[in-house]
């Protein structure tokens, strides 16, 4: 494993039924840290989002930015950023839970979805003998290749050579595509948030990042034009969010997920180019105290505020200037 303090150390492998057994509890926190295994008949791989425009096959990204726009009145470059933040809190809810509560990170590049279900964006994940993707350590976010996704590259204009490419590529995980035990998801322990928030932070960012929230970010460029910051704000407030949910279900893991959610705020496999501080804070009443009251406070707006009769969200960096709160967060995850 490389690390951001650049060490080489392996993560070691989780068994299939540590894993399982991780999912299954998180799924009980609420309906967006569900993970089924195995992935129902028909599931397609999830980063077949990120194929560029014009793939054979349909551009089920557009579609979906679309959809969203219908929905909400809204342009493209409003329903790209809310439709982003609805993926983004399936990509990151269960992971960052299963990290905070048991050291455990399943490996994301094999998520699937299965989008004839009535909840097309529920994620799933095989057993690591029928996981199609090669590992992650195959190669890195930015490049043309499917290898840190298993699928198809980014697009025609990559994530390093697009319109608006994006810098700054994590090093993949390393969770690897194929354990020992293969009769349940891949995955890796990682070490005790409580403990260890940078190292436990690391694995989960990176994994995040090269899987999944860079070829998204790239995708979603290569057909609308929206921030950067807006894009890697909305992945960093999802991740507080699934934090707020676990305060009201497991209020006794506090000090676990909320030395986890302070370690990932800013990380720079999720912040990429932007300067520190750029997707937003963990604001802790009593910095000393690991189970203190907290609140997460973001640096840039979902553009939820630019919708007919929106407003701005709990965490919004405009919160100050206006006094409508938004009424219709969960649209955006629908």
């Amino acid at each position: 494993m490389r690390s951001d303090r650049g060490s080489a150390e392996p993560a070691p492998v989780a068994g299939p039924d540590e894993v399982r057994a991780a999912l299954s509890d998180v799924g009980r926190i609420g309906p967006w840290f569900v993970v089924a295994v195995p992935p129902a008949p028909g599931a397609r791989r999830w980063d077949e989002l990120y194929a560029p425009p014009g793939t054979k096959g349909g551009d089920p990204l557009a579609a979906r930015i679309a959809q969203v726009a219908a929905a909400l009145g809204a342009s493209d470059r409003v329903a790209a950023s809310i439709a982003v933040q609805g993926m983004a809190a399936r990509l990151v809810s269960a992971p960052f839970a299963t990290v905070a509560l048991h050291g455990v990170l399943p490996r994301l590049a094999d998520l699937h979805r299965d989008p004839a279900a009535d909840d097309p964006w529920a994620p799933s994940l095989p057993k690591a003998e029928e996981a199609g993707g090669p590992a992650t350590t195959g190669g890195s976010a930015t490049t043309g290749g499917s290898a840190t996704t298993g699928g198809p590259a980014v697009s025609g204009a990559s994530a390093t050579s697009g319109a608006r490419a994006l810098s700054g590529a994590p090093a993949p995980s390393g969770v690897p595509a194929t354990p020992a035990d293969r009769s349940g998801p891949a995955g890796v322990r990682t070490p005790d948030p409580r403990t260890d928030p940078a190292g436990a932070a690391d694995l989960l960012a990176r994994e995040l990042a090269a899987s999944h929230l860079e070829p998204l970010h790239a995708a979603v460029a290569a057909r609308v034009a929206v921030s950067e910051r807006v894009l890697r704000g909305n992945v960093v407030s999802a991740i507080g969010g699934a934090a707020r949910v676990m305060e009201a279900v497991r209020r006794p893991d506090r000090p676990a997920f909320l030395a986890l959610l302070g370690a990932l705020a800013d990380h720079p496999a999720l912040r990429g180019p932007l300067p520190s501080g750029a997707t937003g804070r963990v604001l802790r009443l009593d910095d000393a105290d690991p189970d203190t009251e907290w609140a997460f406070r973001r640096r840039s707006c979902c553009l939820y505020v630019h919708v007919p009769g929106g407003g701005t969200c709990g965490d919004c960096v405009l919160r100050a200037l206006t006094r409508r709160p938004a009424t219709h967060r969960s649209a955006r995850r629908s």
